[in-house]
């Protein structure tokens, strides 16, 4: 039903800057009716901010406050009368419950809403919630998420039969970084996983650009003596340092970063893990 003017009376009128009592009665709405939005704008205008009305609905009592501007339309919502702009010194401390929260407010990275309380969307891969707090995943920043320049490691392990094979099958470490950008080697480091069969033969093995075979892509780490290689009978680890010797940067910009040997390894069946740290740089060829 609507607003019925003859049962709206003022009980006292008050100091002109004092709030003033008025009484509400209704025989056809419920107070959550009467509450509702917009239900005494045809009176507004004669009631005042801090003003109280008195409230006799079809299901109980209640005592609201008014909360609106002078002669503007009002909105009655948890007991106050708002219009407008509502200022933070307008509502209440703790008085915004989820509930009162549209869906549409938690917006881009963000959950809840129509009763549920705001949170923080994460991937549990590189970012997670702990307890409370929003912070990064242990070992959650991957490589890939790094910038350019930062150094990183590649880890690739080789089994026996690849690194028989290297010499015309080069194994892939790093792949190539894209256009105008190059891989610095910084250092190699090998760990023999030794098995029980020693590695024969084969030729200094070495980091290269590219995938060209029998190791004679441009180097970008100096090489490990297969006899080195060779003569492990137990789990053993090498490291060689980065190499870039003078080259047509053809030969090394957005190449990949190969293990080649120009000579094949035989027999042997230890697999042999390869770390190689690098870094990929901009470059303006």
């Amino acid at each position: 039903m609507a607003f019925e003017f003859e049962h709206f009376e003022g009980v006292n009128s008050g100091a002109a800057d004092a709030p003033k009592l008025w009484t509400y009665e209704s025989t056809t709405d419920a107070v959550a009716t009467i509450a509702a939005s917009g239900y005494f704008n045809e009176v507004s205008g004669s009631m005042n901010l801090g003003d109280l009305i008195y409230i006799v609905g079809t299901d109980g009592v209640q005592q609201r406050s008014v909360g609106s501007e002078i002669n503007v339309e009002p909105v009655i919502t948890n007991g106050y009368i708002f219009t407008g702009q509502i200022q933070t010194a307008d509502i209440d401390n703790n008085a915004v419950t989820a509930d009162k929260l549209a869906a549409s407010v938690a917006g881009a990275g963000l959950t809840g809403g129509a009763g549920t309380a705001l949170a923080v969307q994460v991937d549990g891969v590189g970012v997670e919630i702990n307890v409370d707090t929003l912070r990064l995943k242990d070992l959650g920043v991957t490589q890939a998420k790094l910038a350019l320049n930062i150094p990183r490691t590649a880890s690739v392990l080789i089994s026996s039969a690849e690194w028989i094979a290297m010499a015309v099958t080069p194994k892939v470490l790093v792949a190539a970084p894209g256009a105008n950008k190059m891989h610095r080697v910084l250092n190699v480091r090998y760990e023999v996983d030794y098995s029980s069969v020693q590695y024969t033969l084969g030729g200094n093995v070495a980091v290269q650009y590219d995938s060209t075979t029998l190791g004679a892509g441009t180097l970008a780490s100096a090489t490990v003596a297969n006899t080195v290689f060779n003569g492990y009978s137990a789990d053993s680890t090498v490291g060689a340092a980065g190499a870039l010797a003078s080259s047509a940067s053809t030969t090394t910009v957005n190449k990949g970063l190969y293990l080649s040997t120009p000579t094949a390894f035989a027999s042997g069946n230890s697999p042999i893990h390869v770390h190689v740290t690098y870094e990929t740089v901009a470059t303006t060829v």
